[in-house]
């Protein structure tokens, strides 16, 4: 009789437990595949690794940004990060507990590295000024700049400079050039790991070397263009007899062959001066000369 007492007890404990796992849904678990922190734009591969996921089974996920994505008997899941943040990643699969994690995704904002020219004194010497300001108080940020000469083939890399939000203006490099073609390169690494580059060409020459022919009608435009937007240009272009027929005051020089009231210009020759109202001190751009105009 105790015997059947002592087993009939047991079977209630048993049929107990058995009822409380039964009305417990499943956790759900996942995890990133490989790092879960980067820099932008962040490629990151979710799997759910509880419970198994079998054919039918609907999942949804939340990856912190905004998006949602449903998919049915998948376990795998991929998200790409473009802005920087701190995300929370949350996973519900029908019948089983949702899994939140919370911060679990960091992402930082790499500094783009554009910058332009500034020729700031006579001769061939130039400023290179990066366009976009720090503002983490709290990263350093390394600057590396390097100059290669594309006719000789060698590369002068000055050292690295560190720039934080205190000291910005540190950034910005200078170069004196001789006559040639150059690539400027600026690679800009902080200490999150993140990198950006950006690269552009210099042809310096001793003067600025105009085009004397001009035919509108294969060429869309008779153009000056510096490629350095601190540099303001004065145009004017005469006809034989010394009427002001075209007049441009601009960074970019564009003359499509037509006068101020919109009229085709004739074949033949015209006079043109130009001048530089800002950014060129050495005068590179002072000049005048002829235009022989085809149609």
């Amino acid at each position: 009789m105790i015997a059947q007492i002592r087993l009939f007890r047991v079977i209630k404990l048993l049929t107990l437990q058995w009822l409380i796992i039964c009305s417990v849904k499943a956790q759900t678990d996942f995890t990133a595949n490989g790092d879960t922190a980067g820099c932008t734009d962040f490629h990151v591969t979710f799997t759910i690794t509880a419970p198994s996921i079998g054919t039918f089974d609907s999942v949804k996920w939340y990856f912190g940004f905004g998006d949602t994505v449903r998919s049915r008997g998948i376990n795998t899941m991929n998200a790409v990060y473009t802005g920087e943040g701190q995300f929370n990643v949350t996973v519900i699969i029908k019948n089983h507990a949702p899994a939140i994690k919370v911060n679990y995704i960091k992402v930082h904002q790499a500094i783009n590295a554009l910058f332009r020219s500034e020729n700031y004194t006579i001769g061939n010497s130039y400023r290179f000024i990066p366009y976009t300001p720090i503002t983490d108080p709290v990263a350093s940020y390394f600057y590396m700049w390097s100059y290669k000469d594309s006719i000789a083939g060698t590369t002068i890399t000055k050292p690295t400079k560190t720039v934080s939000i205190s000291n910005q203006t540190y950034a910005i490099d200078s170069f004196t050039f001789k006559k040639g073609i150059y690539k400027v390169k600026l690679r800009i690494q902080d200490t999150y790991g993140c990198t950006s580059a950006s690269e552009i060409p210099m042809v310096i020459t001793d003067s600025v070397l105009l085009p004397n022919v001009f035919a509108p009608n294969s060429q869309e435009y008779y153009e000056i263009d510096p490629k350095d937007i601190s540099i303001v240009l004065h145009f004017q272009v005469f006809n034989r007899y010394g009427m002001l027929i075209f007049e441009q005051e601009a960074s970019h020089i564009l003359w499509d062959g037509l006068t101020f009231s919109g009229q085709e210009v004739n074949t033949g020759v015209y006079f043109y001066i130009l001048k530089a109202t800002q950014g060129d001190p050495s005068g590179k751009y002072n000049q005048q000369g002829f235009i022989h105009l085809f149609r």
